[in-house]
């Protein structure tokens, strides 16, 4: 995608215009450039001819401009800071009655080292990264630990609170999670339980559930250890009443965060 004023005005041209038009134009098949549309001060113009493709294209930009309007905001402000000052870009933002929340994010975005905010990320992940109280080592491991792993900006939050100091270890070659990925995930959600004595306090048959879900890890664990298993009619007559005494309260429990059937 490529974004250009109609006609490329000088900066004295701009000046004199209170606001141009916006002309986005779009690569076709045969490499050249098709104009999708036009953004004025009254919405927006399409050609007659608007083809589905693009159409599809216009859409896609759209999404793209939103990911992207945060981080390009950011960047323009530190640009400016740079050549004018931060006294005259600050007074710049008031006389155009910015939002101060916005304006603050974009100051937070600044405050990460640029070769922490990658293009593969938000503007949100950058949020999370520069009000972590990481060192600039960590909020760079951290960084590429989001893109390896195609963590959203709150599973990037999650994984940092969880108290590790170093990110977990990216996706293997072949696209699937690696052991110590799938390890953070289960921190994140056995946090988000609130632990052993959170599950503990769910109902017998969601606790059913859980067990379930974890019997193939178990196995495994057992097949590796050279281990013998432990199943529930080996436990103390105590311990097995203790967990099935637990009450049914409702047809449907929250587990961490997700809604499941609970077993009858």
């Amino acid at each position: 995608m490529q974004l250009t004023p109609p006609e490329k005005p000088t900066g004295a041209e701009l000046a004199t215009t209170t606001q141009p038009d916006l002309f986005i134009s779009f690569g076709n098949a045969e490499g050249g450039l098709q104009p999708a549309f036009r953004l004025t001060d009254t919405g927006i113009e399409v050609p007659d001819d608007l083809t589905a493709d693009q159409y599809r294209i216009g859409l896609k930009s759209f999404k793209w401009m939103r990911d992207r309007i945060d981080t390009a905001q950011a960047r323009y402000i530190e640009i400016g800071i740079a050549r004018f000052g931060k006294e005259t870009v600050e007074s710049y933002l008031a006389q155009l009655e910015f939002d101060m929340p916005d304006v603050k994010r974009s100051f937070t975005i600044n405050s990460l080292p640029e070769s922490v905010r990658k293009l593969e990320l938000s503007a949100e992940h950058f949020v999370v990264l520069a009000r972590a109280g990481l060192k600039p080592e960590q909020q760079a491991s951290w960084a590429e630990a989001a893109v390896t792993q195609h963590l959203a900006p709150a599973q990037l939050k999650m994984a940092i609170a969880v108290g590790s100091s170093n990110p977990p270890a990216g996706r293997q070659n072949s696209g699937i999670i690696s052991i110590h990925g799938i390890r953070t995930e289960f921190d994140m959600w056995l946090k988000r339980c609130k632990g052993a004595d959170g599950i503990k306090k769910m109902e017998e048959g969601n606790q059913k559930e859980i067990i379930q879900e974890l019997q193939p890890m178990y196995e495994l664990y057992l097949e590796l250890t050279n281990s013998e298993p432990v199943r529930i009619h080996d436990l103390p007559a105590a311990k097995v009443k203790a967990v099935r005494s637990v009450k049914k309260k409702s047809k449907f429990k929250i587990i961490c965060g997700r809604k499941h059937r609970a077993l009858e």
